[in-house]
């Protein structure tokens, strides 16, 4: 399992030096506590059993006793500790009837099961790490006697890249986000919302086709929100369109030390 870097000064996304505290600007205190309204929202809806998630506003979260069914009823998934004392590996637990197959997975956390139309696979996303992520994302089938795992997180990791500044290397958060048909899924990469990166919260789709994993198009936020409003999940909804629209508003100042001296 990865991990994710934290720095021990870092609390929701604000360095909390006292120099660094000085440095950050409106919009990031707005886009904090926008995340914060955002999250409070997902738990509460979490806490009624709601259908929706950060990446997919059809998503089902599985785990703490909640399963997410299949649109024909017949096969149930659920994600449960598998019983170490920190509770990773997690594993995933598809119940068919009298038949259960399970599969060991290290990104159980606020895990979510996105139904392919006909039911006969599904993509789960959670986290590695924490709340922010990393999210991961698999393709998961479902055979006679075993499940078939697809990884996609390491195929949009590598088309999505470093495209922007960070103050330490870290990957994207990778949630799927709708089935357009049984092989073909938007994908998302999203830059992780803490204050590492720049233009952070902000996000990009993929298309891809299964199961070879090609990407056969890229749509950025802009077009993505315009063009499936009521597929996208909270988080991705909630993202700073002005961050796309004008970068240079949602740099991170640690990452550009010396632009006040450029200006």
């Amino acid at each position: 399992m990865r991990s994710t870097v934290t720095q021990s000064t870092d609390l929701y996304g604000l360095k909390l030096g006292p120099d660094r505290v000085r440095s950050v600007n409106a919009r990031q205190l707005r886009t904090l506590g926008f995340s914060l309204v955002v999250v409070l929202l997902l738990l509460a809806s979490r806490a009624y059993g709601q259908v929706g998630g950060l990446f997919a506003s059809r998503a089902s979260a599985v785990g703490f006793g909640r399963t997410a069914v299949s649109p024909d009823g017949k096969l149930r998934v659920s994600v449960v500790a598998s019983g170490g004392d920190d509770g990773w590996p997690t594993t995933l637990r598809l119940e068919a009837g009298s038949r259960v197959l399970e599969r060991q997975f290290d990104f159980g956390l606020n895990a979510q099961v996105l139904w392919s139309p006909n039911g006969s696979s599904f993509a789960v996303t959670g986290s590695n790490g924490g709340a922010v992520g990393q999210f991961e994302t698999a393709i998961v089938s479902v055979g006679e006697h075993s499940l078939a795992w697809l990884d996609v997180t390491r195929t949009i990791e590598r088309a999505f890249g470093k495209p922007v500044k960070c103050d330490w290397p870290e990957p994207p958060n990778v949630g799927a986000v709708a089935w357009l048909s049984e092989s073909q899924l938007l994908i998302a990469a999203e830059i992780m919302p803490h204050s590492n990166c720049d233009s952070m919260g902000t996000f990009v789709l993929y298309r891809l086709a299964l199961p070879s994993r090609r990407v056969e198009r890229r749509y950025g936020q802009l077009e993505a929100k315009r063009r499936w409003p009521k597929l996208l999940g909270v988080e991705l909804l909630g993202a700073d369109d002005e961050c796309v629209r004008t970068p240079r508003s949602c740099f991170v100042p640690i990452n550009h030390p010396d632009r006040k001296t450029r200006r």
